[in-house]
């Protein structure tokens, strides 16, 4: 077991240890097999290692090919995004507070970050946890000068027309006048029309055509 002999109770009980020569070189094998091992996973360890370098600077590449940098000044307002705990779906992707870009340590792209009134502690964040605050402008008013409508002049009446009253000229042409008026106006001009009407023009009764028609 374990690359030597095991010593039982027995054994000790016997004496029968074994001699100084085979546990010295008991130790020394044991102290050989620790020490290559230790070398092999010396040597995975950095082979892996290398092996994840390569492969991360081959996804930097791959990265940076596609990818285009917006770096922020000093004294930008930004937005910082929020994160918060639990069902958020339709909560608000950045905060409200703002705040104003003080630091940036070397070229990376990490910034640090403090509240625009001045309170609060400093923060060191990602560039992609910040975005910028729109700077409201008030626009510019232009003074244009108006636009004149050409004037339309009203048809003037002809000669032969005859000159029209106060009262007409004051009513509306588009002005109609109620239906029971119609009604009432047109009962009235056949009652004198009817009165009006000749003798000889009138027409004759039922009696006077059975006098008539008798012999």
């Amino acid at each position: 077991m374990f690359g030597r002999d095991p010593i039982l109770p027995v054994d000790i009980l016997l004496n029968n240890t074994g001699s100084d020569d085979q546990q010295h070189n008991t130790e020394d094998e044991v102290t050989r097999w620790v020490a290559s091992h230790s070398d092999v996973l010396k040597m995975a360890f950095r082979q892996a290692g290398e092996r994840l370098a390569l492969e991360a600077s081959a996804r930097k590449a791959r990265y940076d090919k596609f990818t285009k940098e917006h770096p922020l000044s000093l004294g930008t307002r930004v937005y910082l995004k929020s994160h918060p705990p639990g069902r958020h779906k339709i909560a608000d992707e950045w905060g409200q507070v703002i705040y104003t870009v003080t630091a940036r340590p070397g070229d990376g792209a990490t910034y640090k970050i403090k509240q625009a009134d001045g309170t609060g502690i400093s923060k060191t964040v990602h560039r992609r946890e910040i975005r910028p605050c729109p700077m409201i402008t008030p626009a510019k008013s232009t003074n244009r000068p108006a636009r004149r409508r050409p004037h339309v002049s009203a048809p003037s009446s002809s000669s032969d027309d005859a000159p029209s009253t106060g009262s007409e000229s004051d009513e509306d042409p588009n002005h109609s006048e109620p239906a029971d008026d119609v009604w009432n106006d047109s009962l009235t001009s056949d009652r004198r029309r009817r009165s009006t009407r000749r003798p000889e023009e009138s027409t004759p009764t039922f009696i006077e055509l059975q006098r008539a028609s008798s012999p």
